[in-house]
């Protein structure tokens, strides 16, 4: 099975903006075309940002939500530490996709956009 690791804007997004880009997304991974990757950190990313204001009229049950997304997605906790980025939060994504083998990371991210690559992680912008 393929295995992605989602940015948290991602999944977001792809909740948030049902005809968006990261909808497909999120709707192949709930149908079961491949397991969405990620970690208590990235759990915890997306619940504080659920909480944000902003968002709380788009979901407002973060609790729920982020429940639904560990339930549907494989958790890992990565060993190791990744140097690669100048920010951690993008390490970290690099380290997760090391440390499950992930097929894919999908992110909007300009910069892990730009490596384009990462072992054998493609990292793709969803569409």
């Amino acid at each position: 099975m393929i295995g992605v690791v989602l940015d948290t804007e991602v999944v977001i997004r792809g909740l948030g903006e049902p005809e968006g880009p990261g909808s497909q997304l999120i709707r192949s991974a709930l149908a079961g075309r491949f397991v969405p990757i990620t970690t208590p950190r990235l759990l915890d990313e997306l619940a504080r940002t659920l909480r944000r204001r902003e968002l709380r009229g788009v979901f407002p049950r973060p609790r729920r939500i982020v429940s639904l997304v560990e339930a549907m997605s494989m958790v890992i906790e990565p060993c190791g530490a990744v140097r690669v980025m100048h920010a951690e939060p993008a390490n970290h994504l690099l380290a997760t996709a090391r440390a499950s083998a992930a097929s894919y990371l999908a992110t909007w991210g300009v910069e892990l956009l730009a490596l384009g690559r990462f072992e054998d992680t493609r990292i793709v912008q969803p569409t």
